[in-house]
């Protein structure tokens, strides 16, 4: 899917939110969170398929990255100046 509904879900949203038109929360105060257990480190156990797994799609990852160029140019015309990708 091109990125383009969802940059402008993404605008809506956050000009939604900075203009003040939703209420997300009560108001906070000094006593938010007070109640709230202090955060945890989360811990995970993966096997040796699990393990072997990440190790590929990274490497899959950087070979798909790695296979893509990217050249520009400038070129000077006139007045004008066009730039390719």
């Amino acid at each position: 899917m091109d990125g383009t509904p969802t940059l402008r879900m993404n605008e809506f949203m956050l000009a939604t939110i900075a203009l003040n038109k939703i209420d997300l929360e009560p108001a906070r105060d000094k006593n938010t969170g007070a109640q709230l257990p202090p955060p945890t480190e989360l811990s995970f156990k993966v096997n040796a398929d699990i393990e072997t797994s990440i190790i590929d799609a990274k490497s899959r990852f950087d070979a798909l990255v790695g296979s893509h160029d990217l050249h520009v140019c400038l070129c000077l015309c006139s007045d004008q100046i066009l730039v390719s990708l």
